[in-house]
């Protein structure tokens, strides 16, 4: 759940320095970009004052981080590395970005496009107002490169405009790698009209955005629901203009870029294809997501608004998405101050539950699995005897003030072990519990003579490591045989469970089980001089009941994933940082993300430029709105 939430939040604090990079002087005259966009857009990003946008980014701390001379080595690799995932065969294309943001005039924006082959396209437009010369000389330069590689360039006429058409051939070079597509040509296009420069990859793309400037329609994404829904839940928030906007289409998206990596080769064999599950679970409801960023304005360094636009009602495994507003209490004092984050939400856990039901009966691709486990739990004479819906699940929740449990608040902190490794990160999930006695109990019966779970007595009371085991064959279906072949127990610390101060705790790695614990509460995180300037100004924000409400220090959540991007083991990091670098950088064969962790500084470096954040999120009936932050540093 945190990740739905809280990594949205951070994650995408990061996405404007990618397009400020190409920011200069602003005037308005072409139309804006999403009045341009297809209506199915799955991606779009824009900073519709970039100039202005670029002298308050460059206050910010990612900012100043980004003009560090020991960071050009790495930002100067990744700008190749993002460029040869847009063509692939061609890293050699000379895209001149500072000519280019000389050139720049107005709003700069990128956008990803369902392509014809079912993965993505580019689209690039960029406002240079009365700069054209030098837009000139930054697209004599790409057809100088393009030359080089034997590009056919051919100009063809489109609604009076004349647009460039590149055609680039394979390299000849070029070995085919087994297992993978063999090379093929690519095309590059772009236009130059009044103020307005495009750069996309194929021709009727072209064509559809000269289309719809010649003759606007209602097929633009300016006018698609939940692009609109989104952007006008965002103006409820104010009028600011803001430095860098976005929306996109999760799961489309998803599908898009899985079916992207396909294209490259680059799909690793899975035995569940999760995308495919989630479409077939309701959470094609998740319609879209908007938001806007807010550079150096008021006393944040970056300020950060996201509306989910998820009208509803809930259905299938969506129903895990089941959050309830209500007042956030204090932490519990057991979450002391050196944890890296620390997330507490509210959750109608009983709802969910019935929702994990149908995730997993879909997994299993067999309807009634669910039951049928429950069922043989608590029925079959050498189980457990324990009914998971009323034994365990229904032990979890808060009680209000009639006695009714209403929801369950739920509790994930993080921290890391030093020296980093692939194993380093640990993590915990905390519920609280309506009768922890009885919960106590049932958990005990549920693992008593499982090989998979050791008991421990950690200060007096009982947890469980649970250490995963060789696993069986899954087994056949109604409808299919068995998927997985038998695999060794995975390699790792344990994991580690029990009912600990009230509440049914599972995590990750015993260790921080057993942190939990042994740690004296004498330091609690309530007491931590930052987490409480966070969570003073997130409640002025909040202003009333909230279903999400998250701290995270930056440094600590973020080293583990930059240590071993620096190391070149990335292709072993599981966190969710890890996992989108190498989706969004790519991967070579081994699984290793296409970028030079080496040529990263030190991280005590980079550490003074990362500041605490903090968010919120409310349930409301079109979906959620979220709003977090990072805090200015002092000079």
């Amino acid at each position: 759940m945190r990740d739905f939430v809280s990594q949205i939040l951070r994650r995408s604090m990061w996405l404007p320095a990618l397009f400020c990079w190409a920011s200069a002087a602003w005037t308005l005259a072409a139309p804006p970009s999403q009045q341009l966009l297809p209506n199915n857009t799955l991606a779009w990003v824009s900073s519709p004052k970039s100039p202005e946008a670029l002298t308050r980014w460059e206050t910010t701390q990612i900012g100043k981080l980004s003009k560090d001379p020991a960071m050009k080595p790495f930002l100067d690799d990744l700008q190749k590395t993002l460029q040869s995932r847009w063509f692939a065969n061609h890293q050699q294309l000379d895209f001149d970005w500072k000519l280019l943001r000389s050139a720049l005039a107005g709003e700069a924006s990128a956008s990803m496009l369902r392509a014809i082959d079912g993965g993505v396209q580019p689209v690039l437009m960029f406002d240079i107002g009365k700069n054209q010369d030098k837009a000139l000389a930054f697209l004599e330069k790409i057809d100088q490169s393009l030359a080089k590689v034997n590009s056919r360039r051919t100009v063809q006429a489109f609604q009076g405009v004349n647009v460039v058409v590149h055609l680039i051939p394979p390299p000849a070079n070029q070995p085919v790698v087994r297992g993978k597509p063999a090379p093929k040509a690519e095309t590059l296009t772009y236009f130059l009209k009044d103020d307005l420069l495009c750069i996309a990859s194929t021709v009727e793309t072209i064509g559809m955005e000269l289309g719809r400037w010649a003759n606007p329609n209602e097929d633009s994404l300016a006018h698609d629901a939940a692009f609109t829904a989104a952007m006008q839940r965002l103006q409820q928030q104010g009028e600011a203009v803001a430095d860098a906007q976005w929306f996109v289409r999760p799961l489309p998206l998803a599908i898009a870029l899985q079916e992207e990596a396909k294209n490259r080769g680059e799909q690793a064999p899975q035995d569940i294809d999760y995308i495919k599950v989630m479409q077939k679970q309701g959470f094609e409801e998740i319609q879209g997501a908007g938001g806007r960023h807010l550079f150096s304005q008021g006393k944040f360094d970056v300020q950060v608004q996201v509306a989910v636009v998820a009208p509803g009602p809930r259905t299938k495994a969506a129903r895990l998405l089941s959050f309830v507003n209500t007042p956030m209490p204090p932490p519990d004092v057991w979450t002391t101050h050196d944890m890296s984050s620390y997330t507490s939400f509210a959750w109608d856990v009983k709802t969910a539950f019935e929702g994990l039901g149908d995730l997993v009966d879909e997994v299993m691709e067999e309807p009634g699995f669910f039951k049928d486990l429950i069922q043989s739990t608590a029925e079959e004479p050498d189980g457990p005897k324990i009914d998971l819906r009323k034994d365990i699940v229904h032990k979890l929740g808060t009680p209000n003030q009639n006695g009714a449990e209403q929801f369950a608040r739920a509790i994930v902190i993080s921290d890391h072990t030093i020296p980093i490794t692939t194993e380093s990160q640990r993590a915990l999930i905390a519920v609280q519990a309506s009768d922890p006695d009885a919960l106590a109990k049932n958990i005990a019966k549920a693992v008593d003579g499982d090989p998979a779970f050791k008991k421990k007595e950690v200060n007096g009371v009982t947890i469980y490591e649970y250490q995963e085991q060789p696993r069986k064959p899954r087994r056949g279906t109604k409808k299919a045989p068995p998927k997985v072949a038998p695999k060794a127990a995975p390699k790792g610390p344990p994991a580690g469970v029990g009912v600990v101060h009230g509440h049914l705790m599972v995590s990750n790695h015993i260790g921080l089980l057993e942190k939990v614990l042994s740690k004296d509460p004498t330091r609690p995180l309530s007491a931590d001089p930052a987490y409480r300037v966070v969570i003073k100004e997130l409640d002025a924000l909040a202003n009333g009941p909230i279903s999400f409400q998250g701290f995270s220090r930056q440094a600590e959540e973020l080293q583990p994933t930059y240590e071993l991007l620096k190391s070149g083991k990335l292709k072993d990091d599981h966190s969710l940082e890890g996992r989108l670098l190498r989706r969004f950088l790519g991967s070579d064969a081994a699984g290793q993300a296409k970028l030079n962790g080496n040529l990263l500084p030190p991280f005590q470096l980079v550490r003074r430029y990362l500041a605490p954040t903090g968010f919120y999120s409310k349930t409301e009936a079109g979906g959620w709105f979220i709003e977090g932050f990072s805090l200015k540093l002092e000079e």
